[in-house]
């Protein structure tokens, strides 16, 4: 089976009486035609295609996969330095685990989640200059 997504919007709904059946209208862009020919074929007359709909949640918000800094920011979390170097500065006063570190830099950044940092510019610049921080430790902690 072949699983294809086309978003679109539902505009009309018809009443074929003769046939005991409906139609339902969705409209998308003319730009998408070749893709969603692409992705569903052409219907014969004969035969239809098989096909399901479903209604989109128009608040929800698309989920945001992190990038480069999302990793970056969970190497250094893994690094039992950076976790030193956190604790200096947190409440703990003890060797952060994984997750109190994970914890840290999303509240030091003000994310929910490390993936903000790459759709985030200000989180962005303030991990980064955690980071810039954290190096400038390192060398005078060396």
């Amino acid at each position: 089976m072949t699983k294809a997504a086309i978003q679109g919007d539902y505009v009309d709904l018809r009443f074929i009486k003769g046939r005991k059946v409906c139609q339902a209208v969705i409209e998308f862009p003319i730009e998408m035609g070749t893709a969603f020919v692409a992705a569903f074929g052409t219907p014969s007359p004969a035969t239809g295609i098989p096909v399901a709909m479903a209604r989109l949640d128009p608040n929800a918000k698309p989920e945001r996969k992190g990038g480069k800094l999302a990793q970056r920011a969970g190497i250094l979390c893994s690094e039992g330095a950076f976790r030193r170097f956190l604790a200096k500065d947190s409440e703990h006063f003890q060797m952060l685990d994984l997750d109190m570190a994970a914890d840290e830099v999303r509240q030091h950044c003000g994310i929910e989640s490390r993936a903000e940092l790459d759709h985030n510019e200000k989180a962005a610049r303030k991990f980064l200059d955690l980071e810039a921080s954290y190096k400038a430790w390192l060398t005078v902690a060396a």
